[in-house]
């Protein structure tokens, strides 16, 4: 009797777990309802209402002063939007389009604007490498930008070009990979900071725990190395964390992805860890995306 129950019951188990397992819809077969738009909030309506009103765009801010009017810009007359950053110098103002968006300066990788203080155009430029670091004052006439690939161009507020080195060929960097096995890919990452003298000649930058001053020729003028507090291990880890491991094993993913499968290599393609991280991200999002429409 109890063995019979048994069976029973087993078989009764097997069958609600098929029930249960899961089964791929048909989504041909369902039909199509289109919904309406969804209906502003009282918080958006408000929002909307204080955009439309052009008085409460701009907020006045101390003693004595008011707000006349405002006006729009004839369109001929406004700004791209692609020149998003913003820097003062002393002889004006410099406008950077750092991920090559700018109209009229074909397939250039960055481009930049400068406009005196009287609000004229003075200067623009296109560039075939990107900013990926900047050094500016706003008292100096001059900027310094380095490239993915660790190229310093230093530039006039004329934007022409004064000189430009490659940082990835100096015995300090070298030394700098070798102390914690940097890759290539890897190495403008560690660069934080770049700088140029007003005198512009020398130029300042840092990576890691060092700081290097070096003159227009090369030479170094100084340099120094941040102190290591006592008992305090520092370094530069290689390869994924514990938690990323996991992921990738779960996602049946490969480290370093294969660029063919991320995205098309370009000559300033980012690090296999932005990649990973990328393609772990979409196929998240289409995991929960097909969980959601399984009710799950």
């Amino acid at each position: 009797m109890g063995t019979r129950n048994t069976a029973n019951s087993s078989r009764g188990a097997e069958q609600d777990s098929a029930d249960h397992r899961l089964r791929e819809l048909n989504w041909r077969s369902l039909p199509c309802v289109k919904l309406p738009p969804p209906s502003l909030s009282a918080t958006a309506r408000s929002r909307k209402q204080r955009r439309s009103n052009p008085s409460h765009s701009f907020e006045v801010r101390g003693q004595g002063w008011r707000l006349s009017s405002v006006e729009k810009l004839p369109l001929p007359l406004r700004p791209d939007p692609a020149f998003r950053r913003f820097h003062p110098l002393a002889s004006g103002l410099l406008m950077f389009d750092d991920r090559g968006n700018a109209k009229g300066f074909a397939d250039r990788e960055a481009a930049v604007l400068r406009y005196d203080r009287d609000g004229r155009l003075i200067a623009q430029a296109g560039f075939n490498h990107k900013f990926y670091r900047m050094g500016l004052h706003p008292h100096g006439r001059e900027f310094v930008a380095m490239s993915s690939a660790c190229i310093l161009h230093a530039y006039d507020d004329d934007l022409q070009l004064l000189w430009r080195t490659r940082l990835s060929d100096t015995p300090q960097l070298q030394a700098i990979r070798r102390r914690f096995a940097i890759c290539d890919d890897w190495l403008q990452n560690h660069i934080r900071c770049v700088a140029l003298s007003r005198d512009r000649s020398r130029y300042l930058f840092t990576t890691v725990d060092e700081v290097w001053c070096v003159d227009a020729r090369g030479e170094v003028v100084w340099g120094l190395r941040l102190p290591r507090p006592e008992g305090c291990r520092f370094g530069i880890a290689t390869g994924v964390s514990t938690a990323v491991s996991r992921a990738l094993k779960v996602l049946e993913l490969l480290f370093p992805p294969h660029r063919k499968k991320s995205r098309p290599a370009t000559a300033n393609s980012r690090c296999a860890g932005t990649r990973i991280a990328m393609t772990v991200r979409r196929r998240i999002c289409r995991w929960r995306r097909s969980t959601a429409r399984l009710g799950c």
